[in-house]
Order: C-alpha cells, then structure tokens, then sequence
C-alpha cells in the first residue's frame, strides 16, 4: 500500500496518465490500436455501430485456397540470384507436385521469372520428376499442359509486377503487351486477372489500361490506411473499379490482410508441423473474421503463400490435403468447406451470388499509400535512388526512339521495294523492351531494393540501351547500304549518357558516334515535329570540327571531357526531320576549344538583387542565398533499415507530426520515470533512500530532483528520441 501522501501529491495518477497516453498513442513504436483521440491528428477514430453497414452473416463458407509464391525480380538479391537461390527450385517443385492431383492448384504472377526458367532448362526433359505418360515431357511442356487444365493459373499477364505511380503510360503498356505477347507463344495462353499484390500503391490507369485489353478483375493488396477501414466498415472490399464511364469496370478484390498465409502455422517452408484438426480450425476462425468485410457471398479467398515459398513443395500440398480432406469430411457439420481454388475460379464462384448493381463503384486512386496511423505515407519511395530512376527513363527513351525508327525503316522498305528480315532485330528489340519492363518492377524504379540488386538492375539497362542503338544502328544501315552488312555507327538522339560515375560508382559507358569513322547520324524517330538536340560524340583528337553534311558548314562544340585522350565534345542538331535523319561528318580542323565541368562547379540562379547558389562540394550539396549557407545535404543513398522500415527508402514522415511525437514520448518518459522512482521511494525500501538520497525541503523529500529518477527518466526519453529520430531518417544542418 502507498501513503496517503503520495496518493495526494498526484505523481502516480501524472505517471499512468503519461504512460497511457504514450504507450496507446504512438503506434509507431507499441502497435496496440488506435486511440480515440487519433481523429485530432487527421485520423479515422474507432469505428461504432451507427457507422458500419456490414453485410449479413451467410448461412456456409466456401474458402478458395490460393496456393502462390510471390517472387520480387530483385529486392535484397537480384534477379538472377533470386531464380538460383529459390525460384528455379520452386518451378521444379510445384510442378511435380501438381502432377501427383489433379485437386491441387497454383497462382503465379510475373513472367520474368518463368522467362528465365525457360531459357535456362524449358526444353530439357524433367529428370525423372514426373512419371508415367508424363516421363518423356520437357519442363516446357509440362507447364503448358498445367496451364491448359487450369492447375496452373498465370494472372495478371505483365512481364513483371511495376509500380504503378512512377511507371509512365509507354511502359506500362509496353509491361502488358510484352508479357501477353510471351503467353501467347510460350504457352498459348492469355490472362484476364489483374494481380497487384505488392505494389506500393494502386492508380486508376490501370483497370482503364487493363480493362481495354480484355481484363475482367483484379486483385489488389495494398491500400491506404483510411480508405481500408472506409471499405471494410462497409462489406466494400469487393467492389467496382473504373476510371471513366467509356472505360469498362473491373470487378475487384482487395486483401484485407497480407498477402502471406493466415498465421506463421501454414508457412510449409519454415515448418514441418502438420495437425489438420488445428489448421482447420484456425481457418475456419480466419474466414469467420474475413467475411463481413465483403459483400454476404459467403466465399472467402485464402491467400496460401508468401514471397519466394514453396521452395519445399511437398511439405506444404502434403499438409494442404489433409485439410481438404477433413473438411470434406466435416463440411455438413461445420457448413464450411475448404477446396483449392486459383483467381479465375474464385471470381466464377463469386459473380452468380453478386448484384453488380449494388456493388461500390470507385473511381479514384488508392495512391500514395500509407499501411498505418499517423502520417506514414510510402512517399520516400518517390525520391530514393534518383540515378536508378534516371537511368530507367533514359533507358525508356531509347527504346521508344529505336521502335519508331524501325517502324519507319520497314514503312520506307515497303515502298522501296527492297526486303529484309528484320526478325532478328526485332527479338532483340524485344529483349530490350523486357529489360525496361524490369527496370519498373515495384522493388526497381522506387529505389528499395538492396545495393546489389540496384546494380543489377543499372547493368541490366545499360545493356539494354546499348542493344537498343545497335538496334536502330542496323536499322539505317540497311536502308543505307541494301546489300551491305551492317557495320559502323549511327548515332540515336535519345541516348544522352552522362559523363563520370555514378552514385554507386560505377563507370558510366558513353555513346562513342562515329560512325565509319568520321559520320554521324542523328534521327528523330520520336517526335512528329522538328527537333533540336544535343549531341555527344567522342573524337580522336582536339583537332578536328563536326560538319553539316547539308550546308558543310562546320559546327559550334565544346568539350566536355575525355578518356584515353580522347576528347567528349558536345555540338546542337538543329531542326532533325520529324522521322527523319540528318548526318554530319567529322574532319580535321580548328581545335575545338575546351570547357571541362568540375565537381566544385556552381550553378547559379538569379532574380533581380537575389542569387541562389548550388554547388558540390566533397559529395554534398551545398544550397546558399548570398554568402550564408541555408542547407546542405548529403547526396547518400537511402535504403531501409532491417530493423526500422520508415528509414527514408520506403516512409518520409510529417515533420510536425514527428516533432510532436519526440516531444510527447521524451516528455511521457521523463515523467514516468520520476513518477516510478518516487512510488518506490515513498514505499519506505531501505536501499533506495540511500539509492535515490532526496534533497529535503522543509522535511519533505522532494522527488523531482532525486538523480536516479532524473537518469532512468532521460534514459528512456533519448532511447524513444533516438528510435523516432530514426523513423524520420533527415539530414538538414545549418552552417
């Protein structure tokens, strides 16, 4: 029992008041709900009966279980060393499995992967891992026909899964067109189910682009926090996606959870535990909490995965049957049933029992996209890895530039008269087109991947711009010289490589425009209108001036730097045709005089009596007005903490709202901390009056100023600092 006193003196009443306050509000840090006073800070409050319009219980349960591996193209490993560690396992794995009962179902998204596999082993025999009639199949084959059956669903039809705010109109018809285009001759097939599970986001180009190539719905897995529980208070997670009233709507699902399995319990690959009994009953628990958030159906869709699983294939079908089984078994008794399903089922066995009339009809965004309370939007992704996310762009534009160029060179062709075979630039344009499409992967374009993966990525593109003007080089030259092989250069005006290193510093290849030595070709492939460029070209020598092949007028350029002694110039194309080409030659000449930009060069802007200041200095940005430095900021690459996921690559936080939480934790632990040693000195314990030693004041002890309180309160104030500190992850120092 505590003295009166110290009941009266209020400090434990200030303490539990401190410690509810911090502990039920800052979720950041103890997720524990939501507080009802959460609505100050611009968020949904809890939810009461007057504002839910649920759906009613349905009389039985029919739960879909969707057997999938989501399988990023590169996050914290690459691409390829993804399909060496897992994926190539997993493909073998499933399919032999699937062979063994035609019950059992599989979902698979993005095609790169299955891209690599086929070009890896799609036409070697299986090694004995299917058996019977089956034995003298390759793994090509034996794909095909689970996909013929349905046993294999391949949804969502893109080569790869991209993130869908920073992915440009091209590409992302360019990510359709080529991953239907590998359906269609790799397995005879096409796909009609959207799939944007992981995608950081969702806009509405995409049931208009998806819905005008023949999709009918989708299933998508992450949206913003509030919109979730706007949805879910009204049995809306299934509703109707459509941009415009010409667009049509797609029926969508949303995860209300996560895309993994229910519970760690059916995580096959990580355990080896089995009791159907259980797991039925865990199901069973799982769905009864599901089905009120979606329209009164009674069909439940059971996401049976998670990223790069059934690496152990056979463990986890093996588990899966049993529930099966004991549901059937127990179907009349429990009126749930459980079956294997993939997307096209699930949706065929939800139409009949939905009124399309009365189903929500959304039209926006769910885009950016926050997973939990406070201001915790996935804004970071919009600025991490500014490099990679340049080079992507570029990268695009080439290939853009080079597909119009060789359009327009077939076009000139059938006129002409003269007849090429231009499939081999076109399979290699094409592989360029993929590459792109990776570079847009949802882990790619947002910066969140790992160092390695980034890398990957960056070489990846570089090859694929450099295959890209190769493309288009051959291109002219066959035009030009009918009967001669292609050789030499032609330059492309969309390649405008940067000099140096990157970021991450890795050389930089540069396009070399010489073509047969001493031409150069600029094209404007992209554009329906004259264009002036900038070209950059490498020169043997200083000694030497670029021409106008029309007007042999010779060309202003600066040099801009240099390798091997041999200089980088810069001159303008003025007026390019619209698809056209105009060609410029190179001979000796004027030295060309030299402009070399360095690293501590600054960039000025000026309005009137003001100036702005941007220079580089040891890596930094250094921005100033006048003489007095305002900010400088380091030009490092953000990437998550392991262990804190808003550490700049993913969630840039409010700032007002993050200073607000510094202060409140700092403050509520400070208190909590006096107002703990102060219960324990008045509780009359022998060691800590000499532990604590109070100052008395007028024969009272006064525990404000006893020194262990002080410490133990600052201690836990700095650790909650330092954690919040880290959630926002801001350099910003004054000079």
């Amino acid at each position: 029992m505590l003295p009166r006193r110290y009941i009266r003196g209020g400090s434990l009443a200030l303490a539990a008041v401190a410690a509810t306050v911090v502990i039920s509000g800052n979720q950041a840090v103890f997720p524990f709900g939501k507080s009802p006073w959460m609505s100050w800070f611009g968020e949904p409050g809890p939810s009461n009966d007057r504002d839910i319009s649920l759906a009613p219980m349905p009389t039985s349960l029919t739960l879909h279980l969707v057997p999938h591996s989501h399988s990023d193209i590169g996050w914290n490993l690459s691409f390829e060393g993804y399909y060496r560690r897992s994926v190539h396992q997993v493909m073998r794995r499933v399919v032999s499995e699937l062979w063994l009962d035609p019950r059992r179902r599989f979902t698979w998204g993005d095609l790169a992967f299955i891209d690599m596999w086929f070009s890896d082993e799609g036409d070697t025999p299986h090694g004995g891992m299917l058996r019977g009639a089956s034995a003298t199949l390759t793994w090509r084959q034996a794909v095909q026909r689970l996909v013929v059956e349905g046993r294999w669903e391949i949804v969502s039809g893109t080569y790869v899964s991209p993130d869908e705010g920073m992915t440009t109109w091209w590409a992302h018809n360019a990510i359709v067109d080529v991953g239907h285009r590998f359906l269609a001759n790799e397995l005879n097939a096409t796909s009609e189910i959207g799939w944007q599970i992981d995608n950081f986001g969702h806009i509405n180009t995409m049931p208009y682009l998806l819905g005008n190539t023949g999709y009918s719905s989708m299933v998508l897995g992450r949206m913003a926090y509030r919109q979730l529980r706007d949805f879910a208070d009204s049995s809306s997670l299934q509703f109707l996606w459509q941009r415009d009233s010409v667009t049509p709507a797609l029926l969508t699902h949303f995860l209300s959870v996560h895309y993994a399995a229910p519970s760690p319990s059916f995580d096959f690959d990580n355990t080896e535990r089995c009791n159907p009994a259980e797991l039925l009953e865990e199901l069973m628990g799982f769905a009864r909490s599901q089905v009120r958030q979606y329209p009164g159906h009674g069909h439940i869709l059971v996401m049976m995965g998670d990223d790069f699983r059934y690496v152990h294939a056979q463990r986890g079908f093996s588990c899966l049957d049993k529930i099966v089984d004991l549901s059937e078994a127990r179907s009349a008794e429990d009126g749930i049933s459980v079956r294997y399903s993939t997307p096209s089922e699930y949706f065929a066995s939800v139409r009949p029992h939905l009124d399309m009339a009365s189903l929500r009809l959304h039209g926006d965004d769910f885009y950016p996209y926050q997973d939990k309370p406070y201001e915790q939007y996935w804004s970071g992704v919009l600025a991490t890895r500014a490099d990679l996310k340049w080079l992507i762009r570029d990268t695009e534009q080439i290939v853009q530039h080079v597909e119009a160029l060789l359009t327009v060179m077939r076009i000139r062709e059938h006129t002409s008269g003269v007849t090429r075979d231009w499939e081999p630039l076109e399979r290699r344009l094409e592989d360029c087109r993929k590459q792109v499409a990776i570079g847009y992967h949802h882990d790619a374009i947002t910066g969140t991947c790992a160092a390695v993966a980034a890398a990957d990525y960056k070489l990846r593109l570089r090859r694929a711009a450099r295959q890209a003007l190769g493309v288009g080089r051959a291109a002219l030259l066959f035009m030009r010289e009918p009967l001669a092989e292609a050789k030499g250069d032609a330059y492309n005006t969309a390649a405008q490589y940067e000099l140096g290193e990157d970021a991450d510093n890795l050389a930089r290849e540069y396009v070399v425009a010489a073509g047969n030595d001493n031409s150069i070709t600029v094209t404007n492939a992209a554009a329906l209108a004259p264009q002036d460029a900038v070209v950059r070209v490498q020169l043997a020598s200083l000694d030497s001036e670029i021409v106008d092949s029309a007007t042999d007028q010779a060309m202003p350029a600066d040099v801009v730097g240099g390798a091997g002694g041999k200089p980088i110039v810069e001159f303008l194309a003025r007026d390019v045709p619209a698809l056209g080409l105009r060609s410029y030659s190179v001979r000796k000449g004027e030295r060309i005089a030299e402009r070399i930009i360095s690293q501590g060069a600054t960039a000025q802007l000026r309005k009137g009596d003001t100036h702005v200041d941007l220079r580089i200095v040891n890596g930094r940005i250094r921005v100033s007005i006048g003489s007095t430095a305002v900010v400088w900021h380091s030009l490092r690459q953000y990437f998550a903490n392991p262990l804190v996921q808003a550490s700049g690559a993913y969630i840039m936080h409010s700032f007002m709202l993050m200073y607000m939480t510094v202060f409140a934790v700092f403050g509520g632990a400070l208190v909590l901390g006096l107002g703990i040693s102060s219960a324990v000195h008045y509780s009359g314990a022998t060691w800590t009056r000499r532990a604590l030693v109070p100052r008395l004041r007028h024969g009272k002890p006064t525990w404000w100023s006893s020194p262990a309180s002080i410490v133990a309160g600052s201690l836990c104030g700095v650790t909650f600092t330092y954690y919040v500190a880290q959630v926002a992850d801001v350099e910003m120092l004054t000079a």
